[in-house]
């Protein structure tokens, strides 16, 4: 939701609750969205059980959608605010992780940041009021959230080519960027390799070295795969690891990690989509 068609949006569906509005002293669209986040629940009780679930829904939608638009320092500590507060009940703490998941970490995330989704799931493997699966699903998370920042040097990543030899992702070198495409057997991803290997300025820049491809499975390679990959592109690398996603923060198949010359992360969950769009520029 624009901030511009907020107003309007609240006279068109009328929400959960009262929604704050900034006071006039806020005067930039940063100070107004900072006031907005700080103070969007205090007009909720969250210690009483989440009833109209869809409209609980919206209203946490709208809340994020604010994140964008306000200083990070602001927006951290307030998730952190609504958390403890949320911590009053277990049943609406869980819901919320959940939501916060679908929200901002999950494939059909409206906002993908890991810095606004960091807080919601620490509290999550924190509280020791939820089951123990639960934890740990939220703490596996945040470990490889914080092992896949951009701008931090890549994990490392390790796959099996067709004959079985087992290779690592800092053998491969480019004197630009490496692409690490992650697929499965599905046709989407049969489709992402064919557009990616059919690109004329991306095979003329793997032919000078510039770029290099590795397609990594994520799954074993076993026999069925090891005969479908002998057919996969000749100047890329090509692999199957069935825990990679233990180690990359993957969020959707296929999608792409781009890789620096030094090994350095400056992108993650990339589409091919993108990645066509940016070789075309």
């Amino acid at each position: 939701m624009a901030i511009l068609d907020y107003c309007s949006a609240l006279a068109q569906d009328e929400p959960l609750f009262q929604y704050p509005v900034a006071p006039d002293t806020c005067s930039t669209l940063e100070s107004r969205c900072d006031f907005i986040v700080t103070s969007f629940w205090d007009n909720y009780d969250l210690t009483k059980p989440i009833k109209e679930e869809a409209r609980f829904a919206k209203a946490f939608e709208d809340y994020v959608d604010f994140f964008k638009y306000a200083d990070k320092p602001i927006v951290l500590a307030a998730i952190r605010e609504f958390m403890f507060k949320a911590r009053a009940n277990a049943s609406n703490f869980a819901k919320i992780g959940a939501l916060a998941e679908r929200t901002l970490y999950g494939e059909d995330a409206v906002y993908w940041s890991d810095e606004a989704y960091l807080p919601f799931a620490e509290a999550m493997a924190g509280n020791k009021q939820m089951k123990k699966d639960v934890r740990n699903h939220y703490a596996a998370q945040v470990d490889k959230i914080k092992k896949n920042v951009l701008g931090a040097p890549m994990p490392l990543v390790e796959w099996a080519d067709v004959n079985g030899s087992r290779h690592k992702l800092a053998e491969i070198k480019a004197s630009g960027i490496v692409i690490v495409l992650l697929t499965d057997s599905g046709m989407d991803s049969d489709m992402a390799r064919l557009r990616l290997s059919t690109d004329v300025v991306m095979n003329d820049m793997i032919e000078k070295g510039e770029v290099a491809v590795v397609d990594i499975t994520v799954g074993r390679n076993d026999g069925a795969w090891t005969s479908r990959a002998k057919s996969f592109p000749e100047n890329w690398h090509v692999g199957a690891n069935n825990d990679i996603g233990k180690v990359l923060d993957v969020r959707y198949l296929p999608s792409a990690y781009i890789v620096d010359a030094q090994g350095i992360i400056l992108n993650k969950n990339v589409s091919v989509e993108a990645i066509k769009r940016a070789f075309s520029n």
